[in-house]
């Protein structure tokens, strides 16, 4: 059987698809909200902020 080739990022076969791929595309936040030390001397500050139109 030879898997067919449409491009895209997904599996080669159709069975290698797990339910869950989609949930890896996360990131935890809270290291966002925390100050950035290098060496334990702060380096920088961000201030994020999401938007959804």
């Amino acid at each position: 059987m030879v898997p067919q080739r449409r491009g895209g990022l997904g599996p080669e076969f159709q069975m290698d698809q797990r339910p869950d791929d989609g949930c890896g595309l996360g990131f935890d936040s809270d290291l966002l909200e925390q100050d950035f030390e290098i060496l334990g001397k702060p380096t920088l500050k961000c201030d994020l902020q999401l938007t959804s139109q």
